[in-house]
């Protein structure tokens, strides 16, 4: 009671017992900001099933969202559209996930599961024309349907082949997979663009009639408001999200000039800007920036040796070449944008292996690597076989990259190399050039941040790397098995762990650098959390993300 009759005195009287401490006002949710940053170039579609490139996959998870999401801290799964991880039958073959109760499109209609079914078996549908339906050769039945030749299979054909997709809505909350085998990593296909809930009767009349903003309704955190072609997108906040996000309005815009955009963010016309330097000078001009935000990127860039043609035959010759390369050298000068990769997974990635050092550089170790190889130290700059490195003759990084190796390997191990420009395009055309160059220097992002996506991809006999390498090795693709089969995670990392000591030591491929992600972002952005697997700025954060009011 007197504690009740002094605080109602202090304040009657202020002056005397001094002002009582206010709690301080909570910053609202939702703000009435709007975020700017460029894209570039137009889209050609934001059809989540279609959506190739990154603008276009930006612009779809504006709009759509899977079944599940990413921790933008660990990139460890979490649960969107669906309100918990999945089940997993004892086989490993059968999961089920089930929707959050009460999910609408942004105009408010209901999202039952039979729409995301629809849109597994619309991806498998060689007549969507989705270039990454292959991601989903898992799910029975979808390779049979994607590789039906869509100009001659009958409809009758196409019908059954659909029905027989193991994609099913039990019920309106409830959606079923079934795969044609265990495949640990499946959630993480169900977390990407390409199983969003399209609402297909739309999209298909709206490639005849109506417009972008009428086809492209979506279950994300906003809506597409405006299109102005080769000009802007304007996004604006999902009010009948699940969650909806602090930003009123995200614009994008189109500026495909790297001086132009850069001038524009210069200016405060853009509050986030990729940027790549394009030269030393720039690289150490970025650097000394307090508005530069670096962070892993996606991708892993690699010398992929023909193990089929001589010298690359041998183990040493591989390795002594891969460790011939100043790897830190290359990131700083070459990429510039990039990091020394010592193995092929990036730091902070699932399926990175922290202690695999086997092709560090080491030019007195490469020396005798060769020394001691089949083929012996080299003899005038020459091996017993001459050596080429095929790379396409156009201006700019390929050419730059083939440039620097040359230099390396004769610095570093004695060795002269055969140039070998081919007159047109890109790595596309090596193919055209030759079925597997003896060197070539490749690279690989990450469809989706699990230790598969890497691993398997690149060396699985169908693998990236694979038609170029022409490497088998039985026992690193049985490793790649058994962690697909694993469920317990530290098990399943501690495989690739030893699968990433194997592919180094066998040296099909030597690593070069892992990219990374430089943006301009200004000071009055808040809120974001940048990840490697980020296709947009603050993808996997975009609720959390706002602009303050100076």
């Amino acid at each position: 009671m007197h504690r009740t009759f002094t605080a109602l005195a202090c304040l009657l009287v202020v002056s005397a017992c001094g002002a009582v401490p206010q709690p301080a006002p909570a910053e609202p949710w939702k703000t009435d900001s709007e975020l700017v940053t460029n894209i570039g170039r137009e889209p050609e579609t934001i059809e989540p099933q279609k959506a190739y490139f990154a603008t276009e996959i930006q612009a779809a998870m504006m709009v759509y969202e899977p079944l599940l999401t990413y921790d933008p801290a660990t990139l460890t799964l979490l649960p969107a559209a669906a309100r918990a991880l999945p089940n997993v039958s004892t086989d490993g073959r059968v999961y089920t996930y089930t929707l959050r109760s009460g999910l609408t499109y942004s105009d408010g209609v209901p999202l039952t599961a039979d729409s995301f079914a629809n849109a597994w078996r619309r991806l498998c549908d060689p007549r969507s024309g989705g270039d990454f339906a292959f991601l989903a050769y898992v799910i029975v039945g979808c390779e049979k349907l994607n590789t039906l030749d869509r100009y001659r299979a009958t409809p009758a054909e196409f019908d059954a082949a659909r029905s027989s997709i193991g994609a099913r809505a039990v019920d309106d909350l409830t959606i079923e997979f079934t795969l044609r085998e265990p495949a640990v990593h499946f959630p993480q296909i169900t977390a990407l663009w390409i199983g969003a809930p399209v609402r297909a009767a739309e999209v298909e009349r709206g490639r005849v009639q109506g417009t972008e903003l009428d086809r492209y309704v979506g279950n994300g955190p906003f809506r597409l408001a405006e299109w102005k072609h080769d000009e802007r997108m304007v996004f604006e906040r999902n009010e009948r999200y699940r969650s909806p996000v602090r930003l009123l309005r995200w614009t994008k815009v189109m500026i495909p000039d790297a001086a132009v955009a850069r001038h524009a963010y210069d200016e405060g016309r853009l509050d986030v800007l990729a940027v790549t330097p394009g030269n030393g000078a720039e690289r150490e001009e970025l650097l000394a920036r307090p508005d530069l935000q670096r962070s892993p990127g996606p991708c892993t860039y690699y010398v992929a040796f023909n193990t089929k043609a001589p010298p690359f035959d041998d183990a040493r010759v591989r390795l002594a070449f891969a460790k011939a390369i100043d790897k830190e050298e290359y990131a700083r000068t070459v990429e510039r944008a990039a990091r020394a990769a010592p193995s092929l997974v990036p730091h902070g990635q699932p399926g990175h292996a922290h202690e695999d050092r086997i092709q560090t550089f080491d030019p007195t170790e490469a020396r005798r690597l060769l020394a001691d190889s089949a083929f012996g130290a080299p003899r005038e700059g020459k091996l017993s076989a001459p050596i080429r490195v095929t790379f396409s003759a156009n201006p700019g990084q390929p050419a730059a990259r083939a440039e620097w190796l040359i230099t390396q390997w004769r610095a570093n191990l004695g060795v002269d190399i055969i140039r070998d420009p081919i007159p047109a395009g890109g790595y596309g055309h090596l193919s055209l050039h030759a079925a597997a160059p003896q060197v070539s220097v490749m690279g690989w992002c990450q469809d989706y941040p699990d230790g598969e996506a890497w691993y398997g991809t690149l060396f699985r006999k169908n693998g990236i790397a694979a038609s170029r390498t022409q490497f088998e090795d039985p026992a690193l693709v049985g490793l790649l098995d058994q962690a697909e089969r694993e469920r317990d995670p530290l098990e399943r990392q501690r495989l690739y762990e030893r699968a990433s000591d194997d592919a180094s030591r066998a040296a099909s491929v030597a690593w070069l650098a892992w990219s990374e992600s430089w943006l301009l972002v200004r000071p009055e952005v808040k809120g974001y959390e940048l990840t490697s697997f980020d296709s947009d700025f603050a993808q996997f954060s975009l609720a959390r993300v706002y602009r303050s009011i100076p």
